[in-house]
């Protein structure tokens, strides 16, 4: 069983509000007092639903992907009704334990994106890098994407987003400016993303003995990306700009 504590020590397997001590010095300072009470209570329960995220994230490490919303509670000794006053139910605890994943990753994947002026070889450092943080933690991933709706919910799609971006960034960086539409490149970066979130979700559930290791599987997904990629990049490499080639003409 986890006690829920947040850093200054005070319990937060309770729901009461903080002590806040109130003196009165007319209207005008009446509001501001209310606000301040206002701001600080939203950041206490901010504070209060990552400490949860956090716990949750440590229970279902250890205990798998298919624990109920009661089995939580009762491993965090709190009760199903704290749960649900920070989270409105299961699919929303599953978007904010994967919100909170996966938002320590940006900062990995971006360097991955970064690490070698080869472009090949840092589309295959980012791969390592997404299947290496699956493989960590294999239980989570699970849960985060059990049922599949929750993974197309709240900010799991913008941390998608965000990484469709540095894809879309790499690519353009292998380019001549101007010679493919930024809207055309998204949509590479979107079918990039797509192929190693679908390849990691169907490798992660293989039982382990079955699966090939990260560093395998990354280099299949590699070859699999750059190859089409390169060709891709290889046709519009020879493709002149429509505005370029406008300004040429007499």
């Amino acid at each position: 069983m986890y006690s829920i504590t947040r850093h200054d020590g005070d319990s937060v397997n309770s729901d009461a509000p903080p002590v806040v001590d109130v003196q009165w010095a007319g209207a005008e300072g009446a509001l501001e007092m209310l606000d301040g009470r206002a701001a600080r209570w939203q950041d206490h329960r901010s504070q209060r639903r990552l400490e949860l995220v956090r716990q949750v994230r440590r229970v279902v490490h250890e205990q798998g992907p298919d624990i109920s919303m009661e089995e939580i509670a009762t491993r965090l000794g709190t009760s199903k009704s704290i749960l649900y006053r920070y989270f409105r139910d299961k699919t929303a605890l599953q978007v904010a334990l994967g919100e909170y994943i996966l938002s320590r990753a940006r900062t990995r994947l971006a360097q991955a994106s970064e690490s070698s002026r080869d472009p090949r070889r840092a589309v295959e450092a980012m791969v390592a890098t997404y299947l290496e943080i699956v493989s960590q933690s294999r239980n989570v991933f699970l849960f985060v994407n059990r049922p599949a709706q929750a993974a197309a919910e709240g900010n799991l799609r913008v941390f998608v987003s965000q990484v469709e971006d540095l894809v879309a960034t790499t690519l353009a960086r292998l380019l001549p400016p101007g010679s493919v539409a930024p809207a055309r490149l998204r949509v590479w970066a979107a079918a990039t993303v797509g192929l190693v979130r679908g390849a990691a979700e169907q490798w992660i559930a293989t039982p382990a003995p079955e699966r090939p290791s990260h560093q395998d599987l990354g280099a299949d997904l590699t070859t699999m990306l750059w190859d089409g990629t390169h060709a891709l990049l290889s046709a519009n490499r020879t493709t002149v700009p429509t505005r370029a080639r406008s300004q040429e003409e007499p």
